[in-house]
């Protein structure tokens, strides 16, 4: 997960979004900028709201399928604004903003899934006797790959151009999706999602009772476990 996170490449490019703006030619870089952290906000509100309803898995392999889109357009928004160089402005104006409008979604898709996701889902494929060890080493790996890719992004874009880049960085967010189908499997309890679909149809009540954890079945433990010391202290009484 640390490795499919970093393939991603939408971290590394957090500290370049302005720049990437500028030479595309965006008459605002930096109001387009604050779109992109409204974006990130609105998809970190969205997995928070969807993660224990839709699943783990799902929200991975959307969140790959919509980072590996955007980097599709942002390509394809860069091959026009090459031809259109030496053409009509309009032409590279509208280039501008269809890669700006791609940034956006490209971290609106990231927030909504693998920023948060990558830690809760490795967390919950270890078990409990591997978790504290396995997660130390994923952050890690985690951030050891996201030091090296935000070194080489630039020189990437670079020596590549954007274009070629950004058709390099769909390919990775498009082996992550494989990544996730194929090799990671829902680590969303089923009790958890069972619990929250009779919520969400008026049967908590239900569900809770079943569980063992209506507020009848409560009050009755908590009731037994005071009862206890009452009646042992006036066993106690008695025999003195």
């Amino acid at each position: 997960m640390a490795v499919g996170n970093n393939l991603l490449m939408v971290q590394a490019l957090q500290g370049f979004t302005t720049d990437i703006l500028v030479e595309a030619g965006s008459p605002r870089p930096f109001l387009a900028s604050l779109y992109i952290g409204v974006a990130r906000l609105c998809g970190v509100s969205l997995c928070v709201l969807l993660v224990d309803r839709v699943g783990r898995r799902p929200l991975l392999q959307v969140g790959a399928a919509g980072m590996g889109l955007s980097y599709y357009l942002m390509a394809y928004a860069y091959s026009t604004a090459g031809e259109a160089s030496d053409g009509d402005p309009s032409s590279s104006s509208s280039s501008s903003l269809i890669i700006a409008g791609s940034l956006i979604s490209l971290f609106f898709f990231w927030s909504a899934s693998w920023a948060g996701l990558v830690w809760t889902v490795s967390a919950e494929l270890l078990p409990d006797s591997l978790r504290a060890h396995g997660m130390g080493c994923c952050i890690v790996v985690f951030w050891i790959l996201n030091f090296i890719c935000s070194e080489v992004v630039e020189a990437l874009m670079e020596w590549l151009t954007p274009q070629v880049a950004s058709l390099l960085f769909g390919c990775g967010c498009l082996l992550a999706f494989l990544f996730v189908t194929l090799a990671v499997p829902e680590t969303l309890p089923q009790e958890k999602a069972e619990l929250i679909d009779g919520c969400g149809s008026g049967g908590a009540s239900e569900q809770a009772r079943l569980s063992g954890h209506s507020s009848d079945s409560t009050e009755h433990e908590w009731e037994e476990c005071t009862q206890r010391p009452r009646e042992a202290t006036h066993l106690a009484n008695h025999l003195h």
